[in-house]
């Protein structure tokens, strides 16, 4: 069931428009074998390990066919690469060991698997977001250029750029600030340096004793007498 919130914009600043917006966010994921189980319920003479097996040989095809540059037309929709990037030059070429460059894979629903799912939508209202809760809505990398990337593999001092709403947080207070967990460790790293401490956008660089790994990111603010708190989605990997 897709989970809803009412958050605060705190961007809108014309009384006469909307000053909330709708952010939601899936109940869980299925994989492979979930998938294959659900197809054999379909009456057809197909096993779980029938359907695992197409499942993969079509994986195969399609991640084959994406990597030589199709557009992948399925029945419910289809599946593209896209490159992006910036070069200084008209005669640079995209290259993916620039980490400026990089490629995203789109997914554009057919109409028809576009309307079920609005006809059969299933979804559940959480309760609203406090106006003064801080929210990380993005992970970004920093480019040397002032680019950003979605690449989030990172080495020390690179840097990290976080967008949200209300990270104005008191320096001084050490529970407050932007946090980095260790996934495997549970080690946490309090970020001391930052390049931009916005309400709304933070960017730091990596810490240079920071051990290899996938990280958290989590933010704590305490904006009255509450803490709040809020973590990405998205980790980070450093190498």
């Amino acid at each position: 069931m897709l989970k809803i919130k009412t958050i605060f914009n705190v961007l809108i600043k014309d009384e006469d428009k909307d000053k909330y917006y709708f952010k939601s966010a899936t109940c869980g994921s299925i994989g492979t074998e979930e998938i294959a189980k659900a197809m054999a319920e379909f009456n057809s003479s197909f096993t779980v390990a029938d359907n695992i097996g197409m499942l993969k040989v079509l994986e195969s095809v399609i991640v084959n066919k994406l990597a030589e540059g199709y557009r992948v037309d399925l029945p419910f929709g289809s599946l593209k690469v896209n490159a992006t990037g910036t070069c200084k030059k008209i005669e640079d070429t995209f290259s993916l060991a620039n980490k400026n460059n990089d490629i995203s894979v789109t997914f554009a629903p057919a109409e028809n698997a576009k309307e079920y799912i609005r006809s059969n939508l299933r979804f559940v209202q959480d309760n609203p977001d406090s106006t003064k809760a801080c929210r990380i809505y993005a992970v970004k990398s920093k480019q040397p250029d002032l680019s950003e990337s979605g690449s989030l593999v990172f080495s020390a001092g690179d840097m990290v750029k976080l967008q949200g709403v209300k990270f104005t947080f008191d320096y001084s207070d050490d529970a407050q600030g932007v946090f980095l967990e260790n996934a495997d460790s549970a080690e946490k790293v309090r970020i001391l340096n930052y390049s931009r401490a916005g309400s709304n956008i933070v960017e730091f660089p990596v810490p240079k004793e920071l051990k290899k790994g996938t990280y958290r990111i989590t933010i704590s603010t305490k904006p009255n007498k509450v803490y709040y708190h809020d973590t990405a989605r998205e980790t980070i990997d450093v190498k």
